[in-house]
């Protein structure tokens, strides 16, 4: 059955941009609507699940949480296993370790944290802890040209989003040596060249994060 779905999240890639890779990759259209962070967005927040945006209006109703809505859209368009628990527990595995260790740092340090001493200290851990230890489970995990081998899933879109939107435009703030990690390398590549995919990335408009 068809559904009709609209996201609603800021002139950002942030949290909402998995949710609109996945749809890319599937070949579906996806509304949108951008939300000004001004007062229209404070107006908003009381009538929004958890006071926070990306939101999925789905057939009329709200749902929140970007990795609820990614899983929600992987099942959608095959890039979650439907028949494996196991292979769907290393995708959720996977995908949560990428959001966890990756995401929400550097976006809690953009966006969230004004003091300076605690950003220096923020980028500190990420690179001496954080970021060498995800990488390094990440890199384990790798089984062939995905993560489930031949298989495109949600944790390989979910790691070309973090490789490509979140570490690389931070290179200089955030140096990584990629030469340790070329599994993950070459499964970003192989990411990006998904014709759905890079023609969505070709087209989408510039943004820092």
């Amino acid at each position: 059955m068809s559904r009709g779905v609209r996201l609603r999240y800021f002139d950002l890639r942030g949290r909402a941009e998995l949710i609109r890779l996945i749809y890319a990759y599937g070949g579906k259209s996806l509304e949108e609507v951008t939300v000004p962070m001004s007062r229209e967005f404070i107006a908003l927040k009381p009538s929004l699940p958890f006071k926070q945006l990306p939101v999925l209006d789905i057939d009329g109703k709200t749902y929140s949480q970007s990795i609820a809505l990614a899983r929600y859209a992987a099942k959608q368009h095959g890039l979650y296993p439907r028949d494996d628990d196991v292979a769907a527990l290393e995708v959720d595995m996977l995908a949560d370790s990428i959001d966890e260790s990756i995401v929400t740092p550097i976006i809690r340090w953009c966006f969230q944290e004004r003091n300076e001493d605690v950003k220096a200290k923020q980028i500190q851990r990420l690179q001496d802890k954080t970021l060498p230890t995800v990488l390094s489970g990440l890199h384990d995990r790798v089984q062939g040209k995905f993560f489930l081998g031949d298989t495109v899933s949600m944790a390989d879109i979910s790691f070309y989003n973090a490789h490509a939107n979140f570490l690389l435009p931070w290179a200089d703030t955030l140096p990584i040596g990629w030469t340790q990690f070329p599994k993950l390398t070459h499964l970003s590549a192989a990411v990006a060249r998904l014709p759905l995919i890079a023609k969505y990335a070709a087209q989408r408009r510039p943004s820092k994060i």
